[in-house]
């Protein structure tokens, strides 16, 4: 009885988990839904990173996709934070969400660990330096990053433009 009453439970949550996701497309407990949550690539120009460690080239194809990750994502949020004012727009909910709990205090003490350093560009770049060390598993002597941009035209990419971004010896 027990069994029954167990698969039917199971059965009815994942029909559950399967019409949420078919109309609804999010994701229902207890099930953990991997997806891509991207938009459409809708530009004609992509930019790139391109590092170099000791002088090779590192290649997707030598690591595992989540390592390749570990690599490129930092270079990309560094790029976005130095060019924006990094958590602006979500200061002002914080700040009023510690406000309606009550706390602004709080947000005052900790509000300016939201801002950027003056100091970004100076601090980021040893900083990934050593990052890479750690994936890499040995001691860079000479570290270089290539924004290259591509332009997509006859249904392709071309280059477009490639200067060095980050240069350490």
């Amino acid at each position: 009885m027990k069994n029954r009453t167990a698969s039917r439970i199971l059965l009815v949550l994942l029909l559950v988990q399967l019409l949420i996701d078919l109309f609804v497309s999010v994701t229902a407990f207890p099930f953990l839904h991997y997806g891509m949550y991207s938009a459409r690539f809708a530009g004609r120009k992509t930019t790139v990173y391109e590092i170099w460690a000791n002088g090779r080239m590192l290649k997707a194809r030598d690591f595992p996709v989540l390592t390749w990750d570990l690599l490129h994502s930092p270079l990309a949020y560094y790029e976005k934070d130095a060019a924006t004012l990094d958590f602006t727009r979500d200061k002002q909910a914080i700040r009023e969400g510690f406000t309606r709990a009550g706390i602004p205090s709080l947000f005052d003490a900790i509000g300016r660990n939201l801002d950027n350093p003056a100091n970004l560009p100076q601090t980021f770049f040893p900083w990934y330096k050593s990052y890479l060390e750690r994936i890499l598993r040995y001691p860079l002597s000479s570290l270089l990053v290539y924004k290259v941009t591509y332009q997509y035209t006859d249904g392709q990419y071309q280059e477009e433009s490639r200067y060095p971004w980050i240069h350490t010896d």
